[in-house]
């Protein structure tokens, strides 16, 4: 039996994620604990998904996981920022405890290290790793950290992006080499962290690739004009693509029948 997670919200859980890493940690090191896909978007809104009633675009990636799983129809942000929201995540710390990592491109304290839950997952027989972005912008150099909060990063696998704005990494392919890399008994924890759907976008993409604009809901304190549809679209068209990541790597946990114990967590920063 698996337990899959879909958050309706920029999510701040961290404190269940550190109540989830002690619990793992006190267990046998045998392969019965379970592996950790955390799949976060990129300045995502929470409505703009099949599953929450966007009618412009299909996700079935994130669709199955809030089907099949839990969606959290409320959900509470950290912090309007993202590199914070992502240190107090990493941390299970409020934002004003992560000291000069409550800013953008900053540095980050290395007292920070010890609270980092993927961290101390590997110190537990984990295997981690990461692709794109992680706890960023930020500076870990500066007071040393001997180990990114990650782990390996795995950007090698590039593709053809739809638009010149959408990234190249591929991130299926990344979390395929991720896999290749573990030993067989060790249990996984992979951070598979989007660019996409943040600006920039290239201007008319979401046209051009089939979205329907008339099918686009626009909100109350915008304009319902053609730029403002057009614009909509082309941030749809990247939060398809990211999704069609997603569906990638469900169905190649599910092909080397690792699903059933792999806990699956979507979010947004």
């Amino acid at each position: 039996m698996y337990t899959k997670f879909a958050l309706k919200d920029i999510f701040y859980f961290c404190y269940w994620l550190l109540l989830v890493s002690n619990s793992i940690t006190a267990q046998s090191s045998s392969q019965d604990r379970p592996n950790i896909l955390f799949f976060i978007t990129d300045d995502q809104s929470w409505v703009h998904t099949s599953f929450a009633g966007e009618r412009a675009i299909n996700t079935p990636g994130f669709d199955k996981i809030a089907s099949e799983g839990v969606y959290f129809e409320n959900a509470i942000s950290a912090s309007p920022s993202c590199s914070p929201s992502r240190g107090a995540i990493i941390t299970g710390q409020e934002i004003w405890r992560l000291g000069e990592a409550a800013q953008l491109f900053s540095a980050v304290p290395i007292e920070l290290s010890k609270l980092s839950f993927p961290l101390i997952l590997e110190n537990n027989g984990y295997h981690i790793g990461y692709t794109q972005k992680g706890w960023a912008p930020n500076d870990f150099d500066i007071y040393g950290w001997e180990r990114y909060p990650l782990g390996k990063s795995y950007n090698e696998s590039q593709n053809e992006p739809l638009t010149n704005e959408i990234v190249r990494n591929n991130y299926f392919g990344n979390f395929k080499k991720f896999l290749n890399d573990k030993d067989n008994d060790k249990p996984f924890l992979f951070w598979c962290g989007t660019s996409e759907p943040h600006r920039a976008f290239e201007k008319g993409s979401g046209n051009e690739n089939t979205i329907n604009i008339n099918k686009i809901s626009v909100p109350g304190f915008l304009p319902d004009v053609p730029e403002i549809r057009s614009d909509i679209s082309d941030y749809l068209l990247e939060i398809k693509w990211a999704d069609n990541h997603l569906e990638k790597i469900i169905d190649l946990l599910e092909s080397l029948g690792q699903l059933n114990n792999t806990l699956i967590i979507v979010t947004s920063d």
